[in-house]
């Protein structure tokens, strides 16, 4: 749930899908996910990060991390 950001109630959703319903998904021609990254910086620093000997997928974890939480931050400035 944390890396892929998801809500408890969708991650609920998602766990409760039948086989068939998780086929109708599969053969869909749209897009269903989005990237975590607002910025290009992010995704360059993730695949031209020349220490990537082990530390890629906690460098993506931190990332996307630090894309979810300065995301919120945003949306909740925005409502103040």
């Amino acid at each position: 749930m944390f890396r892929l950001k998801l809500s408890d109630e969708m991650a609920d959703l998602l766990a409760s899908l039948s086989v068939k319903q998780l086929s109708q998904l599969a053969r869909s021609n749209q897009l269903l996910c989005r990237l975590c990254f607002d910025e290009p910086e992010q995704l360059t620093k993730l695949i031209e990060d020349p220490r990537d000997q082990g530390l890629g997928q906690i460098h993506a974890a931190l990332l996307m991390a630090s894309a979810a939480e300065s995301r919120s931050d945003s949306s909740t400035n925005g409502r103040r």
